[in-house]
């Protein structure tokens, strides 16, 4: 009974980081733990395919190992239950890595074993697939019947996030058509839906996506980046890393076709960033060929021929020439019937190639002497365009500086996410992180030392100092919060959240205390009184946000800051002295050394720990 509790459990947890494409290696141990335990069949084929769910994003061949686990012992003890669902996560696994006739194979295959084993919840979700499947073979028609059928069995079970998602794909396939009056309108219910029934999630970021590239075509771009952005702030709170690469790319092209080339150079490497942590191949593809194309704008020809290459690479994993062979053999008939009207059309061609020639002789003579009668004019015309483009490319470049400096001074002062929150609603909401890395530097008897220095000299010694952490803590993407006095505080794992924090910070406080080191030394040998730092870090919980409405500022508060100040209190020159929960999350990367349980100011006995290398 507690093995069956356990298994259960397992499932659960797995289940909900499998959906966000997170690979935790210590869910995959627990469920691994599981399927050694597994009391029957049945057990070991839903934890083979939750496997396989949870390496689609990252370790195809695994997701495919397990998915095939799961379909041969469905097949062995006949349940079809599991043969559909390994079937379908086959697929799903298929489509990332590229092979789409495949994937397709899979999902028509599980359902046509649905047809005898009715599910109408399970039918819908695979008649998606499918529709999805035509969608990137360009078979609109073919994904909009499906997308259809799908549909009307959303609405029998009442599921309305799901019957709007169908809504929206179909106005996707309209869009892609170029029938973007009808996009719009299927894409216009979506929205009228979300509002009347004041539930975000049925729009999801994909959706946002798709708004934008309605708007997008039909010249609204301030609508467009309205809805790309709001896209990014919503998978975010879901953690929902494809949805957000996915509008970065859209923003990212999107300025490319203003000419704003630095932000969409700015937004194609949010991309890739983003695309890599999932292994989202279609996304990391795109921006990398956008990128190539916007360095070749720019004339830097070495990062164009990178970007060029990186390009290649992901087209050839998702089009290669294996792709389009099996899309080959699945389309045959179509190839035939295509080289017959080939061959009609070639002998066409023989048969008018010389009145088509002469045709076109006459087309140009009549132009060359219209052009000749007009010279004198159009030279004339020319020349007031050309005063009145390099007017308006003056203003459009004056602007965009101007919005650039904006940008970058904003950045400078906020993290990217707020930034961009504030910019697009005014205003930005505070947020709770339940795991955050908080680490406080303080200069040892830093008053005696300044009272022996210049107010010139000691100022510059800490901008020295100080810019040197700032550069160290940007390598490992942590978050500068403030400096009070000779006092600098940073945060890790947020604005965005991750599971490194504690391991980034640990590293980063090593090499700054390093710094400090190499700088006494320097200063000993000029015979100049040097500083020594202390160093202090815990792990906790936070709250983050922005305060004040003049020169405002990105802070967190929370038992957690105290906590890392009085580590820092606490500790010693030279050394970076650690909490407990810290030492929790990075014993089995770097060697610590137990301190005891040390009494701090307000907060009793707390056990500290110097960490000392890396193990």
């Amino acid at each position: 009974m507690q093995k069956s509790f356990f298994i259960i459990t397992v499932l659960i947890v797995f289940g909900f980081n499998s959906a966000i494409g997170q690979i935790d290696p210590k869910e995959i141990a627990k469920l691994k733990y599981a399927l050694a335990h597994a009391n029957s069949d049945t057990s070991r084929i839903i934890i083979y395919n939750e496997l396989a769910g949870g390496y689609r994003f990252s370790k195809i061949d695994s997701g495919l190992y397990y998915a095939e686990l799961a379909f041969e012992l469905s097949k062995k003890i006949n349940y079809s239950k599991g043969k559909i669902s390994s079937l379908d996560a086959k697929g799903f696994i298929l489509l990332e890595a590229g092979d789409i006739p495949q994937s397709l194979n899979c999902q028509l295959s599980a359902l046509s074993i649905l047809e005898n084993n009715p599910d109408t919840g399970r039918m819908a979700s695979i008649l998606n697939r499918i529709g999805n499947i035509y969608m990137e073979l360009k078979e609109y028609k073919r994904a909009i019947n499906y997308y259809r059928q799908s549909q009307v069995l959303y609405d029998k079970l009442n599921d309305k996030g799901s019957f709007y998602n169908e809504v929206s794909n179909i106005g996707n396939i309209f869009e892609l058509m170029g029938t973007l009056d009808s996009a719009k309108i299927y894409q216009q219910r979506v929205f009228d839906f979300s509002i009347q029934n004041t539930d975000r999630t049925v729009i999801s970021g994909e959706m946002r996506a798709r708004f934008g590239n309605v708007e997008s075509r039909l010249g609204n771009y301030n609508e467009a980046l309205m809805h790309y952005r709001k896209g990014i702030i919503e998978s975010n709170i879901d953690f929902d890393f494809r949805n957000i690469a996915f509008n970065y790319i859209q923003i990212a092209k999107l300025f490319n076709t203003l000419h704003q080339y630095d932000s969409s150079l700015y937004y194609a490497r949010k991309t890739i960033e983003t695309g890599k942590t999932i292994a989202f191949k279609k996304a990391i593809y795109e921006a990398s060929d956008l990128m190539a194309t916007l360095f070749k704008l720019k004339q830097q020809p070495d990062s164009a021929l990178h970007y060029y290459e990186l390009a290649n690479a992901y087209k050839d994993s998702l089009y290669g020439p294996k792709i389009f062979q099996k899309l080959q053999l699945i389309n045959l008939n179509e190839q035939d019937r295509q080289q017959e009207l080939q061959k009609e059309n070639a002998e066409l061609q023989n048969k008018y190639r010389m009145i088509a020639f002469l045709s076109t002789l006459f087309v140009f003579f009549l132009i060359a002497l219209f052009l000749w009668f007009n010279n004198k004019k159009q030279k004339r015309i020319n020349l007031k365009l050309t005063l009145q483009k390099k007017e308006i490319e003056e203003r459009t470049f004056q602007l965009v500086e101007e919005k650039k400096k904006s940008d970058d001074l904003l950045l400078n002062i906020l993290p990217s996410e707020m930034a961009e929150e504030l910019k697009l609603n005014g205003t930005t909401k505070a947020k709770a992180f339940t795991m955050v890395t908080v680490m406080f530097t303080d200069f040892k008897d830093f008053t005696t030392v300044s009272e022996k220095v210049s107010a010139e000299l000691l100022v510059d010694e800490i901008h020295h100092c100080f810019s040197a952490f700032d550069r160290i803590i940007q390598k490992y993407k942590i978050e500068k919060i403030k400096t009070i006095g000779d006092s600098y505080m940073c945060a890790s794992g947020l604005p965005v959240s991750n599971f490194t924090h504690a391991k980034d910070m640990v590293n980063a406080a090593f090499e700054i205390r390093n710094f400090m080191l190499e700088r006494k030394k320097e200063k000993e040998a000029n015979d100049e009184i040097p500083f020594e730092l202390r160093i202090g870090i815990h792990t906790g919980p936070v709250v983050a946000g922005i305060v004040g409405i003049k020169k405002f500022a990105y802070d967190i508060w929370g038992d957690t800051v105290n906590l890392a100040a009085r580590m820092e209190q606490n500790s010693e020159a030279g050394k970076v002295n650690i909490s407990g929960s810290t030492y929790e999350l990075i014993k089995d990367k770097f060697t610590c050394t137990h301190r005891g349980k040390i009494q701090a100011k307000n907060k009793g006995e707390i056990d500290m720990y110097f960490a000392e290398t890396i193990s």
